[in-house]
């Protein structure tokens, strides 16, 4: 939860005084080879391990998981990015560059039976969110929801399509780190905060994947694979800033597939 926010807690404000439509960026992010199952998790050591390391970046770059979900359809967190008192103007550049260590640390871990490598299937959105309470009187949750958060999701379920087609292809042999995939806006924004935060975005490779349909949207979108070039510092996070992106298209983008 954000300081600020529980804050406002400790001193009795609750339901819709806590509750807001804010621009956000949305990342969904799953665990794979945890357990034979999704369900299933065959060391708490590893998977302590995993959450452990989630935490470490998200520190780092002032993102916050709003939930750990482990269910029938595996290890996910809901992450986001410019919540309450740590918004800033290159909030896009630090969601994917965090992914992106992620993705890089996490496969370093074994996975359940020693056979391969974890992997992490990252979906990263960008735009208006509900950001607020959720759930029962006896039960609630700060949590973040809306259409964005849906299409998180819905890549991150993409990017669980290619570590499969990819362990598919190797016959299971090769160890896959997995994808971060991302929408359009959120590669728009990472380009335009070059001057801001030339360490971060320049850190940042985009692969234009060809055009997809997600569950909930009837037209095709365009989808970008993240890479990283190098690995930046962690940012300087001087004050909160929430005016909007400027500038646009400088960077480095790839065709392909």
């Amino acid at each position: 939860m954000p300081a600020v926010i529980d804050e406002q807690v400790r001193v009795g404000i609750s339901g819709l005084l806590l509750s807001s439509k804010r621009k956000l960026i949305s990342v969904f992010m799953k665990v794979i080879g945890l357990g034979p199952n999704p369900c299933e998790v065959a060391s708490l050591d590893t998977c302590q391990t995993a959450v452990l390391a989630v935490q470490e970046q998200l520190s780092k770059f002032d993102g916050i998981n709003t939930r750990l979900i482990c269910d029938d359809k595996g290890v996910r967190f809901l992450i986001g990015f410019g919540m309450p008192g740590r918004a800033y103007e290159d909030d896009e550049s630090r969601a994917v560059v965090s992914s992106l260590q992620l993705q890089a640390e996490l496969p370093a871990l074994p996975n359940y039976d020693g056979s391969g490598r974890l992997a992490v299937a990252i979906g990263i959105t960008s735009g208006t969110v509900f950001c607020g309470e959720a759930g029962s009187e006896k039960r609630r949750e700060y949590t973040i929801n809306g259409s964005r958060v849906n299409i998180a999701a819905r890549l991150m379920q993409f990017a669980v399509k290619l570590i499969d087609k990819d362990h598919a292809q190797a016959a299971k042999e090769a160890d896959v780190g997995g994808y971060v995939i991302v929408g359009s806006e959120v590669r728009d924004a990472v380009l335009a905060s070059i001057e801001r935060s030339p360490d971060m975005a320049l850190s940042c490779d985009f692969i234009e994947h060809d055009k997809i349909t997600v569950k909930g949207s009837k037209e095709k979108m365009t989808v970008y694979k993240a890479k990283e070039k190098g690995r930046p510092q962690t940012p300087s996070n001087a004050e909160d800033m929430s005016a909007p992106s400027a500038g646009a298209g400088r960077g480095s983008v790839l065709k392909g597939r």
